[in-house]
């Protein structure tokens, strides 16, 4: 137990000391030309010189609260420099995460294709049913052509701008794309088959309004599920899971009642 402790302290310390260094790095990259010293560091920190000399030789423990006032210096998380766990940022932590999701989302789709279940992705976009028809002509191209029909069907477009924003501002649709936006994540049938999934293919929320549309929208995955060549249901990205952890119970349950 002792000496996990001491290991945690020397990573503790070297990873301080990396930071250190590689914090005096970027300011001379940026033309500073400031080097962080352990007597700069200490007095940003409010403590002794020694204090970071003995944490960075990992002869002290580093301390929860010197961790985030090192961290807020050096732009990492106090757990990183704690030596709890090996994320350096809050993003480093949601890249890991989509990683995941990728792999499990990949593991998912292999094993309903062994039980004969295929999946076609496809792209939905959320947006309101006003910034629809204010881009209308621009969208066109871009959406499928029998969910066009029906958002036809749906609203009025023939209306005036005036009477249409009467009748359906605030209210939010749906429709589906058949090719990708400009400038927004697309994932093609070919790419995933080939595995070729990145974090950014599964959902965007454009909350920036840099956008086609030019105000708040949402572009996420969907699948149309295929049993035996004929269409079954379709099912969000998010449920993917869900949907495989029930079908992974049903049948082993089923194993287990003709087997025992």
């Amino acid at each position: 137990m002792k000496s996990e402790l001491q290991n945690k302290d020397l990573k503790s310390g070297k990873r301080v000391r990396e930071c250190r260094i590689q914090l005096t790095n970027e300011n001379i990259l940026n033309g500073k030309y400031e080097i962080i010293t352990q007597e700069k560091l200490a007095e940003a920190i409010d403590c002794s010189t020694n204090q970071i000399s003995y944490i960075e030789c990992g002869r002290r423990k580093l301390s929860l609260g010197l961790a985030r006032s090192m961290a807020s210096i050096f732009h990492v998380r106090p757990e990183y420099l704690l030596g709890e766990d090996d994320f350096r940022t809050e993003e480093d932590i949601r890249s890991c995460q989509n990683d995941m999701r990728i792999k499990d989302m990949q593991a998912a789709l292999n094993y309903l294709r062994s039980l004969g279940l295929y999946l076609i992705p496809y792209n939905i976009l959320y947006c309101s049913v006003t910034g629809l028809f204010k881009n209308l002509s621009i969208l066109t191209p871009y959406i499928q052509k029998d969910a066009l029909e029906q958002l036809k069907q749906e609203y009025d477009f023939t209306l005036s701008t005036s009477d249409f924003f009467k009748k359906y501002y605030g209210e939010n649709c749906s429709v589906e794309l058949s090719s990708p936006l400009p400038d927004m994540p697309f994932l093609r049938t070919e790419e995933l088959a080939k595995g070729l999934i990145n974090e950014q293919s599964l959902y965007v929320d454009c909350s920036d309004k840099r956008n086609l549309i030019r105000e708040n929208c949402e572009i996420a995955l969907y699948f149309k599920i295929y049993y035996n060549n004929k269409f079954v249901r379709t099912i969000s990205e998010n449920n993917l899971q869900d949907f495989v952890k029930k079908l992974d119970a049903y049948t082993k349950c089923t194993i287990e009642t003709i087997l025992f």
